[in-house]
């Protein structure tokens, strides 16, 4: 996926969490709005994710090319950084009742809630990303459990439509497969057997897709 499309996701969220809270604002529960507020601001977090992979959803379906499927992969997660964006908002929401001590038991309720929905996400978008090896390209798809916010123009791993022409050279590491993407855009890791690392070999040969140098 191109920077200009994770842009438009990223707005695409933001937008649509914000529109949602407004409607829903007179029908939420008052345990939303005691003090200290910390589950509300977060809502606005998670909505934010699922609209944003709604939209990428989408997109990768919409532009998805008619090839052969030949193969199934599994991306790697880098998992600790994935716990860190979320719960480094949840410090940043929370930081007012650290300062004055105020563990009431609404904060406590409302921090156990946030934290149970951080993990409950990362779960299931840790089984959910999948990638295809298409005659055409290579195409990860799934819920993607990360804030993308497009700051930074590095790709890993992100959900997207990935042609075998974007790719520089892919290099095989015992059971691990990296594809490097031309002009520096970032990488793509995924679990191989020796099977799959064998089929893709022959793949890669014929789609023009060098080994790395070492």
């Amino acid at each position: 996926m191109s920077n200009s499309q994770r842009s438009i996701s990223f707005t695409v969220g933001l937008l649509g969490a914000i529109l949602f809270m407004m409607i829903l604002d007179p029908f939420l529960p008052k345990l939303l709005f005691s003090t200290p507020l910390l589950l509300y601001p977060f809502i606005y977090v998670l909505l934010f994710v699922f609209l944003q992979n709604g939209y990428k959803y989408l997109l990768i379906k919409k532009m998805t090319p008619q090839s052969s499927h030949l193969l199934d992969g599994q991306p790697i997660q880098r998992s600790i950084f994935n716990h860190l964006y979320y719960y480094g908002i949840l410090l940043l929401l929370s930081i007012r009742n650290i300062q004055v001590l105020d563990f009431s038991t609404s904060f406590i309720i409302q921090f156990l809630i946030a934290a149970l929905s951080v993990e409950l996400i990362l779960w299931y978008g840790s089984r959910s990303l999948q990638a295809e090896f298409t005659q055409a390209a290579v195409i990860i798809k799934g819920f993607d459990s990360r804030m993308d916010i497009p700051l930074n123009t590095t790709i890993y791993n992100h959900p997207g439509i990935y042609f075998y022409s974007d790719i520089q050279d892919y290099a095989l590491e015992g059971n691990q497969l990296t594809l490097t993407l031309h002009h520096h855009r970032g990488r793509l890791h995924f679990h191989s057997s020796m099977e799959m690392q064998r089929q893709l070999m022959g793949l890669f040969q014929a789609k023009g897709v060098p080994a790395k140098m070492k």
